[in-house]
């Protein structure tokens, strides 16, 4: 307990000493900032003993199956280890990670005590530092949590937990031992198929659960992970080149060892890959933004990409270089007049990259506990240097982006400041003369407000280094001269020193950035004031506010030359603090007349409204005068403080305003600045009362609307209670003679001073806070300079080991003080509300009054008188899950009555006789709020104590740290006081149990939650809401009032009862899964009697859709109980170990006691079931089909029927549920077709399964072969093997899963053979189940059925997947019984011959429940359904409209899905082959619904897709329409799918009918179909080639005659479907180049044109030729990642297809746009030298081209590739273009070249001016020519350059030359630039 002081004397805590006692306990990772507090021992022993308490009650819950109190153990446990951290040694750190275990893998454990155990686990381990824990600590065995996380994702748990189980069954993974990883392995390639994009996702998913390298050592890694999966996890991720959504995984596994073990993985060889996959995942984009980079699928990889490339820098295989270069080729994207989708992408990466290099320096250079590698890895001095030099000036450019939050700029100046700094600082100086852009002023000073500190602070020498660096101080000198201009000027402020000193830091620019702040504060643009506000705070509590130049003389052998002149340049700091104070007091000045700029209020409004209100920009401005005000006054000296308080005074006297916002800004800040001085408080509070005596006459006081001038004295009064304790005990008149004026006066505003005052007052005296001002700093400060020297005292930042802090604990004097107060402002008010009627103006001022008050009173506690109240609806077996922390952070006074009474218990009784008395709703609503106070429950704390810290606090750390290590004494105050309202927080949000002082509380606001007034109501019922856990334990005292009110026979309130429904609602009454409650609640609702008032029928409406809410979790559980010892073993022998034995829970922990509680829950459970019986009954009795109730209550008391049984509906329900399918409203029956098949499906009966030995696997040298194999054969549709006779059926071994692929499991679980015997399990048929068939055999039944579907269809076109259950599982659960099959396959049949839409609808869905629903019975019946059904089926395809056609496919699917084993329904698809070859042309889209359907791209069904495309290719030369040719492209790419997933087969032994065409197959057999189109070896024979008119490229089609014979046709036809297969490839394949497409690329350059022309009836009869060719070429291919195996080819292809093609400039330009895009797509690979000098080539030639639009998208390209450096031209080259303009003799077109090239390298610097540029940019502007075009071009380039460059003109003229300006300004008229 923290005891009252004897003396008000502030309290020392010593950080250190606190943190060696806590270091010493040797916990695994605890939270450290209790070691600032002043109980900090106390409260070490009971955060101990509340977590061993914690821990206690989870082993009673996890041993007793309580899965009700083990959640509010499992959210206190996190809520603990949030607040307090690890508090635990490690041998109970890994107990309890082995208990999680246990019970996770418990058999048949309860979803809800898995999901308890995971969310602790996670969130422990969320705590724990990498690598800390490890296999070596604890080995775990994987196979039961593999078998339970196989159970999740196949969601066999229901519910689904799998959110929960993800990240906790990841964590288990580093507790695997290491050599157990082969073999987890092997079982993931056994189990889970490669190949197939949605097995493969599942396939890595999987292997991030059970693999890790996390606590592994490299050796480790290197035998166990790198040679055994890592390597070929990694070649997936090669291989997958395009449509993934996996390859964060992967990136994830190498970056963990990068992290920890970089020596494990060399990724040198990959580096091309890793930075070519960074620059496609930014979302840039090339020609002009037409072209996104990269096909989307590296932008989710982001993040682990950026930390990746942070991890393999440094060390000997650094990637630094690739770094550097890839910001060299992103640069050019974040200019702010580039800015686009891409620029916040790109600020992301940085933001990642450098957060992910600062972590590291962290833990290599600051952090105890080193990087676990070897020290060659780690970063040296010249990495950073290097890596700073590449960000910083994209990072400066991204400050201007209107959405950065200046996070990168931040961490590059924490990371290297003597770089980052003298940059940005030139940026600050030079926009003060940008007077055409003061964004860029306003940008930066908002900027600067967070890493100013950073800037000045003194660098730390542990984190590298010390670098002997001589600053720039060009802007310095120039700041000296400029400043005599300012009005903060005075004589003698000038330093002459500045001139010519040698700059070793940039302290000195504080002082210069202080004064140019100050001058910039303005009223009229607050988004500017704002951020020069918190810069100055921060400047002003970074250095003593004083002139210390004197301390020279006494300190100049400790000083270097910086130092002395910072003492110089400190004899402006006392002229510019009172210049702050009269910019501030010019601000409040103008505020009283008008608002702020971009303010939202009105400037003058007035002072007597009660109610004001701010927006953010008052607030903002508001708040941060008054905190650096608060600063100011605190870090001058007395002599200074005097003076302050001397203009504040004159100020004040001179000064009276009737605005609102400006008195209450000039109060602030007087608030901020009294409290530092007791001697000026005293003057300033005399002066305020001599007003307000003068003012407060007898008819002011009796004024509700008194003058301006009295409001505005009684605003200022408030300052005074700003005070401290020490001012509050020496003034303690005069604040009880200005409270007393305040609440005699009639006016809301004056007597809301007086409660302010008041509750001001309580809160200061009884309040545990640091004692501010801070005494270290502020006792150092008053003595002479001989004794201290200021310098040490700059920006200065201790460790939090090394601190003091200060505590201002209550003292008896203080107590006594609160007392007084109390007993004159408090307690009679509550006496008079007790025993006297007050008017209502007086009852709302006292109960506002009493609010405000025990709102913010800090000793406000529970009775101790008071007796426990346990739940009859739940039994509650174990303690309370307590956060209480006993009395050790408790005051140990309490504020009580005179008479001894407890306040709350006072206020309590209170609010009961007031709300019966008045009707008021105001104070009624007040009354809420006194109520929920008196509970003295809060909010759980937030672990995260920064949210917490004022904002500028947070910014006085050092920040090279990653946690707040040091800081400034100011915000080591803030964190230890917000420590302490963190504990305070904890402690109070779950305190106790159940009791009857709570329970009046509740029914207080249970009252008034059903009061007449909604406002009322309102409030009352969201403070239950916000108390539910007390709720929750008093709702049996709640519940029967409530139902009361919805009960009564004649309501006469509808208000009330509309309070009532609400409160069931908010307080999930309605919805709880208790049956208790249930049983009350329901029948209350369904017995409610007004229904006419709109109102009640809208909150009617809201119950039944609640309905949806209801829990789905299953009824009852399906294992069978064990005994209690049987089923806990392995829990409780961990648990033996956590336990911690005490008296308290000593009655809970025994074997005996344990039992108990099993046992009761166990009943409880039980009882369940019987309640719920007994719930129905009633339901059932006094509301279904009853006559009186309205038709919308009785669909409530069904829907309350389905909701309580579910999957354990009795009978009466099941033949509710059979009348309402056939009911006449749509949501009746929609709402019994959802719960009938849920029944269906649960208690369907289970498939009878055997474990199958598969083959032996023959090994064919490749380790991950995947797909079809000769050893796999046996499971692929083979139709030479169908199983088409009865013997062979039922011999026949059918696997639904896709087994085999890569590796043989050791058995294979099937559905037992039909020979062993049936194939589900025998079922005695119950009552339900007889009256199902009964109905289902009724014909008229069926009819009905079918009918009302009909009629729905109208509406409802897609199948509904209950109704086709119903159907499924009628058929599957009864197979003995024949006539519903029968009559539904009658049905089928009838429709089947309609060609009407509803009915070819309906008949999609019953196919799909008759088909699901027969494939387990026996061959014949099987045989004689098919033969029967399958020419039906035929004939019916043939019938098939357009409107049916997307259901049928649905049907076709649902059927024939790719995981069945579709030799079951052999039938069907031998029918749907047969009919597609059979089927003609006639009908198109039939024709084309037949090949779509039956297509496969698993590899067990390669021969149904081989089939289906010879039919496809038999068909296609007659396919007119596009659907048809699009079904047949499918066909073509649905086998090139096939042949992806078996890719990585050998294919040995394998006969070729299970082999379908692969893409190039089936692209050079189209090509075969089109004569004119064959590739061929000649490059010179190309255009020969093409003299098929149809062919030809749009200019020649004009040339040739128009072909109408049949070749023609067909020709395009398969033109058509070439561009569709393609474009479906690359729509979903993940391989994006293949041999053919390589070589198919000149052919579609030749198509593909993007721009518009020429369109004639020729051309636009193509015009999808050229569009799907310019869509492949361009939108795919260009910016497709292009593989190392191709690149080299399609380099040459394009060189060689640019120069063949001299006829055609369509293809050239075509040639040099896909250029453009490729090699930016893939430029680091790309960058290597025979690809670049190729390219470089081609550019060159295409920039002298004879096409005018190919040199200029030549030059475009050409200028992008100079600015990335990807192509630089020498000397030697600008000579040759030099001459070539120069000579008279050359062709214009080659001159024209030569100025687009010079142009595109002058051009390509639009933000720099190298050196380089100046040779071209002199012959540019000095060269003339005749020829018109290239004297455009040329004067357009100079134009463009003055252009680019006109922001800093004058600096550039200094290095272009008078002569090389003279041309360039001449070259244009001035008026351009204007």
């Amino acid at each position: 307990m923290v005891k009252v002081r004897d003396n008000p004397e502030p309290v020392s805590v010593n950080a250190g000493d606190n943190l060696k006692k806590l270091m010493a306990k040797d916990y695994v990772r605890p939270s450290k900032q209790s070691i600032f507090l002043p109980y900090f021992e106390e409260l070490e022993s009971e955060v101990d003993t509340n977590f061993d308490d914690i821990v206690n009650g989870m082993m009673a819950g996890f041993l007793t199956e309580n899965t009700i109190e083990i959640e509010q153990y499992r959210e206190m446990f996190q809520t603990h280890i949030r607040q307090f951290g690890l508090r635990m040694s490690r041998e109970k750190f890994l107990n309890l990670v082995r208990l999680f275990y246990e019970v996770l893998i418990k058999e048949h454990q309860h979803h809800d005590m898995i999901r308890s155990a995971c969310g602790a686990f996670v969130e422990m381990m969320n705590l724990v530092k990498p690598g800390t824990f490890g296999w070596r600590d604890l080995t775990l065995n994987w196979c039961p949590l593999y078998q339970l996380y196989n159970q999740v994702v196949h969601n066999k748990i229901k519910p689904d937990i799998a959110l929960y189980c993800n990240q906790s069954i990841n964590y288990f993974a580093m507790f695997y031992d290491p050599s157990e990883h082969q073999a987890i392995w092997e079982k993931l390639i056994q189990e889970i198929s490669i190949g197939n994009q949605a097995q493969t996702e599942m396939f890595i998913g999987f292997c991030w659960m059970f693999l890790s390298t996390c606590g592994m050592t490299e050796e480790d890694i290197k035998k166990y992970a790198v040679n055994t999966w890592i390597k070929e996890l990694w070649e997936m991720y090669l291989k997958a080149e395009m449509n993934t959504s996996w390859t964060a995984y992967c990136l994830d596994y190498i970056l963990e060892m990068s992290m920890s073990a970089p020596g494990a993985f060399d990724l040198s060889p990959y580096y091309d890959v890793l930075y070519t996959k960074m620059i496609r995942g930014l979302n840039l984009t090339v020609r002009e933004g037409k072209l996104e980079v990269g096909d989307g699928q590296e932008n989710g990889s982001s993040a682990h990409l950026a930390a990746l490339c942070a991890y393999t820098i440094g060390g000997p295989n650094s990637s630094l270089a690739h770094f550097q270069r890839l910001m060299r080729y992103i640069s050019f994207n974040v200019h702010p007049l580039n800015f686009g989708d891409h620029t916040n992408q790109i600020s992301c990466f940085l933001v990642y990259f450098m957060s992910s290099i600062k972590e590291r320096l962290n833990t290599e250079r600051l952090s105890w506990k080193k990087r676990n590698c070897s020290k060659e890895y780690y970063l040296k001095d010249s990495d950073i240097d290097e890596i700073t030099e590449s960000v910083t000036d994209l990072a400066i450019m991204l400050m201007f982006n209107d959405q950065n939050d200046y996070k990168l700029i931040k961490l590059l100046t924490t990371v290297n400041r003597e770089y980052v700094a003298p940059k940005l600082l030139n940026h600050l100086y030079s926009s003060l003369t940008a007077v055409s852009e003061p964004h860029r002023l306003t940008t930066l000073i908002e900027a600067f407000t967070f890493f100013v500190y950073e800037i000045i602070r003194t660098p730390d020498a542990e984190y590298r280094t010390p670098r002997n660096i001589v600053y720039d101080s060009k802007w310095l000198i120039y700041m000296e001269e400029e400043r005599k201009s300012w009005p903060t000027f005075h004589l003698g402020s000038e330093v002459p020193m500045v001139k010519t000193h040698k700059f070793t830091s940039l302290r000195a620019h504080a002082f210069y950035i202080l004064e140019i702040f100050v001058n910039q504060i303005n009223v009229n643009d607050v988004d500017r004031t704002k951020f020069v506000l918190k810069t100055l705070e921060i400047l002003f509590s970074s250095f003593p506010l004083m002139d210390f130049s004197a301390a020279i003389k006494f300190h100049e052998e400790k000083m270097s030359n910086d130092d002395r002149l910072i003492c110089l340049l400190s004899k402006r700091v006392p002229s510019l603090v009172e210049h702050t104070l009269e910019k501030l007091l010019e601000v409040i000045t103008c505020l009283s007349v008008e608002a702020p700029n971009t303010s939202d209020s009105t400037g003058g409004v007035s002072l007597s409204l009660e109610y004001q209100k701010h927006g953010d920009d008052e607030m903002a401005l508001t708040g941060g005068i008054s905190s650096l005000v608060r600063v100011v006054f605190d870090r001058v000296d007395d002599k200074m403080r005097k003076r302050l308080f001397d203009r504040l005074l004159v100020y004040i006297s001179t000064s009276e305003f009737t605005s609102y916002l400006a008195t209450e800004t000039l109060s602030m800040l007087i608030s901020s600045a009294v409290w530092t001085c007791g001697k000026e408080f005293r003057r300033y509070a005399e002066f305020i009362l001599k007003k307000l005596k003068l003012l407060l006459t007898e008819e002011v006081r009796t004024s509700k609307t008194p003058p301006s001038s009295v409001l505005f004295y009684f605003a200022l009064s408030k300052s005074c209670f700003a005070a401290t304790k020490t001012m509050i005990l020496d003034n303690e008149s005069f604040f009880f003679e200005i409270i007393e004026m305040s609440l005699n006066c009639a006016n809301k505003t004056i007597y809301k001073c007086g409660t302010v005052g008041v509750a001001t007052l309580l809160y200061g005296l009884l309040n545990i806070t640091t004692d501010f001002p801070t005494k270290t700093e502020e006792d150092v400060f008053m003595k002479p300079f001989s004794e201290w020297n200021p310098i040490e005292f700059w920006a200065k930042c201790s460790h939090y080991k090394d601190t003091v802090v200060h505590w201002a604990i209550p003292a008896k004097v203080e107590i006594e003080c609160v007392e007084r107060i109390a007993n004159k402002f408090l307690f009679p008010y509550i006496q008079k509300l007790m025993t006297e009627e007050q008017d209502r103006d007086t009852l709302r001022r006292i109960t506002d009054h009493l609010d405000y008050i025990i709102n913010n009173l800090p000793t406000l506690k529970h009775p101790t008188n008071v007796q426990w109240i346990t739940d009859p609806y739940t039994p509650h077996c174990l303690p309370k899950a307590s956060s209480s922390l006993g009395t050790s952070c408790v005051l140990e006074y309490e504020l009580k009555s005179t008479n001894g009474e407890n306040i709350c218990e006072m206020v309590v009784s209170m609010v009961e006789h007031v709300i019966i008395q008045t009707k008021d709703p105001s104070a009624l609503i007040t009354l809420c709020s006194i109520a929920n106070n008196c509970l003295g429950i809060v909010e759980k704390p937030t672990g995260d104590i920064l949210s917490l810290l004022d904002p500028i606090m947070a910014l006085l750390v050092d920040s090279t740290y990653s946690k707040i290590v040091r800081a400034s004494q100011h915000c080591m105050d803030q964190i230890a006081f917000s420590k302490h309202i963190q504990i305070q927080s904890y402690h109070r949000c779950e305190t106790r149990g159940a009791n009857d002082f709570d329970a009046r509380i509740m029914k207080c606001l249970l009252d008034l939650s059903l009061n007449d007034y909604l406002k009322v109501q309102k409030k009352a019922s969201g403070y239950l809401k916000s108390n539910f856990s007390n709720v929750v334990q008093c709702r049996h005292l709640l519940i029967p009032r409530v139902v009361e009110v919805l009960t009564e026979l004649a309501p006469n309130n509808k208000d009330r009862l509309a309070g009532a429904m609400d409160l069931t609602l908010k307080l999930y009454w309605f919805t709880s899964s208790n049956p208790n409650i249930r049983l009350v609640i329901w029948d209350a609702v369904l017995r409610i009697q007004v229904m006419d008032s709109v109102e009640i029928c809208d909150l009617f409406e809201s119950i039944r859709n609640e309905m949806k809410d209801v829990s789905t979790n299953p009824i009852y559980r399906l294992a069978t109980r064990e005994t209690h010892d049987e089923r806990n073993k392995n829990i409780a022998e961990v648990a033996r170990l956590l336990i911690k034995p005490s008296t308290h829970w000593t009655l809970f922990l025994t074997k005996e006691a344990l039992k108990k509680q099993t046992d009761t829950w166990s009943d409880f459970e039980e009882s369940s079931h019987s309640l719920r019986t007994k719930l129905v009954n009633n339901i059932f009795k006094n509301h279904i089909r009853n006559a009186k109730h309205h038709h919308t209550r009785e669909k409530l008391a069904r829907t309350m029927v389905y909701a309580a049984q579910r999957e354990a509906c009795d009978t009466q329900t099941i033949r509710l549920l059979l009348e309402q399918l056939v009911d006449e409203d749509y949501s009746s029956r929609k709402e019994a077709r959802g719960t009938l098949a849920h029944w269906l499906k649960e208690n369907k009966p289970k498939s009878v399964r055997e474990d199958v030995k598969p083959p032996n696997r023959v090994d064919h040298g490749v380790k991950l072969e995947s797909g079809i194999r000769e050893d796999n054969l046996w499971l692929v549709y083979d139709s030479e093997n169908l199983p088409n006779t009865e013997q062979k059926w039922n011999e026949m071994v059918f696997v639904e899963k896709e087994k085999g692929a890569c590796r043989w499991p050791e058995s294979i679980s099937v559905v037992r053979k039909r020979s062993h015997g049936e194939p589900l399990e025998s079922k005695n048929l119950s009552e339900s189940d007889k009256m199902i068939i009964e109905f289902f055999s009724q014909s008229k039944f069926l009819s009905k059925l079918f009918n009302c579907r009909l009629i729905e269809k109208e509406d409802h076109e897609t199948p509904n997947d209950q109704f086709c259950r119903i159907l499924k599982y009628v058929i599957r659960n009864y197979p003995d019984t024949k006539i519903p099959l029968k009559l539904m396959t009658e049905h089928l049949k009838l429709l089947m011959k309609s060609k009407k839409k509803n009915e070819q609808l309906l008949a999609a869905e019953m196919f799909i429940g008759i088909v699901l629903g027969i494939k387990h019975r026996p061959f014949f019946e099987l045989n004689e359904f098919w033969n029967d059904l399958n020419p039906r089926l035929d004939q019916f395809f043939n019938n098939l409209t357009a409107e049916s056609g997307d259901a049928w496919g649905s049907a076709m699917f649902s059927v024939l899905k790719p995981t069945y084993d579709l030799r079951k329904v052999w039938w069907l698809i031998e029918a749907m082959i047969n009919g597609a070859r059979k089927a003609t042309t006639a009908n198109e889209f039939q024709l084309a619904f037949r090949i779509a359907t039956i297509p496969f791209k698993r590899w067990r069904y390669g021969e149904i897709t081989k089939r289906v495309n010879d039919i496809a290719w038999v068909k296609l030369q007659l396919a007119l329409t596009d659907s048809l040719r699009y079904a047949i492209s499918n066909v073509f790419y649905s086998s090139s799918k096939v042949c992806e997933t078996s890719s990585n087969a050998t294919l040995i032994n394998v006969p070729s009918r299970f082999i379908p065409d692969s893409l190039d197959t089936t692209i050079q057999k189209m090509l075969d179909k089109i004569p004119k189109l064959k590739l061929v070896k000649d490059q010179m024979m190309i255009r020969s080639s093409l003299s098929d008119s149809a062919l030809c490229s749009p200019a020649e089609k004009k040339r040739c005659r128009r072909s109408s014979d049949s070749e023609d046709s067909k020709s395009m036809t398969y033109f058509r479907a070439l561009l569709e297969t393609i474009t479906q490839h690359y729509g979903s394949s993940t391989k994006s180049w293949s041999p053919i497409l390589v070589k198919l690329l000149p052919k579609l350059m030749e198509y593909a044109n993007e721009d518009d022309y020429d369109l004639s009836e020729e051309t636009y009869r193509d015009v999808d030729i050229t569009q799907n060719s310019a869509l492949i070429i361009h939108d795919y291919m260009s910016v497709s990642w292009i593989g190392n195996e191709v690149l080299d080819e399609i380099v040459e292809t394009l060189k060689k297809t640019f120069t063949f093609h001299s006829g055609s400039w369509r293809v050239r330009l075509a040639v040099i746009k896909f250029v453009q895009a490729s090699v930016y797509s893939n430029i680091f690979p790309m960058s290597q030298k025979p690809r670049r000098d190729n390219i470089e080539k081609l550019l060159f030639c295409a920039i002298f081209d004879g096409e005018i639009s190919v040199r200029k998208e030549a030059a475009k390209c050409l200028l992008l590739f100079i600015h990335c450096s990807y192509i630089q031209l020498s000397d030697k080259k600008i000579d040759e273009l030099a001459n070539i303009l120069h000579s008279k003799t050359e062709p214009e077109v080659i001159a024209h070249g030569a100025a687009f090239a010079l142009g595109a390298f002058v051009l390509a610097f639009p933000f720099s001016l190298p050196s380089e540029i100046l040779k071209p940019l002199r012959i540019l502007s000095s060269t003339s020519s005749n020829k018109a075009a290239v004297k455009q071009t040329m004067t357009e380039t100079v134009r463009e350059f003055r252009r680019q460059h006109r922001d800093d003109w004058e600096d550039t003229k200094k290095v272009l030359g008078d002569t090389l300006v003279f041309d360039i300004e001449n070259a244009t008229a001035p008026a351009y630039y204007s």
